[in-house]
């Protein structure tokens, strides 16, 4: 069971059907505010950029189904909100907006292991990485990498 927050409105009847224990938030993680999601007939082109979104209107292959507006929340709120005490796992795919998202949080709460989907990761050289120094600051380890996900352990957890 869990958290899901999500822009796509589309998404929550999936939720409720293949996870009836997670709670469906309608919303985007970020500073307090209001955002235009953008819905593609291929999802995967789906955005809250609105200059990514025109780029995307202009595919002749691709056609633009909705805007629809959604609230920004910080992810601290939003955990506030939901009773959230404790977060085994915390995984974050926002199509590069990953450290704004992690800045959202208080550390009130510390994750014990962060998933977190970086692009142009480059494993001989992490400090390269804004999300890597982030959390490394944070007194997390990066523990793994699985494709384009990073998998960072709380380093103030011993091991048992």
């Amino acid at each position: 069971s869990g958290l899901v927050v999500d822009p796509n409105d589309t998404l929550s009847s999936l939720y409720r059907l293949f996870r009836p224990r997670d709670v469906f938030v309608l919303a985007a993680i970020g500073t307090a505010g209001v955002g235009v999601y953008h819905s593609f007939s291929d999802g995967a082109y789906n955005t809250l950029d609105s200059g990514v979104a025109q780029k995307r209107i202009a595919l002749p292959w691709l056609q633009l189904i909705k805007k629809t507006e959604v609230p920004f929340k910080p992810l601290s709120q939003l955990l506030s909100e939901n009773s959230i005490t404790e977060i085994g796992l915390l995984t974050i795919d926002v199509e590069g907006k990953d450290l704004e998202v992690l800045k959202t949080h208080n550390w009130t709460i510390r994750p014990h292991v962060i998933a977190v989907e970086e692009e142009n990761f480059n494993p001989d050289e992490p400090r390269t990485s804004a999300v890597y120094e982030y959390l490394r600051d944070k007194n997390y380890t990066l523990a793994g990498l699985c494709g384009l996900t990073l998998l960072f352990r709380d380093g103030a957890i011993k091991n048992s």
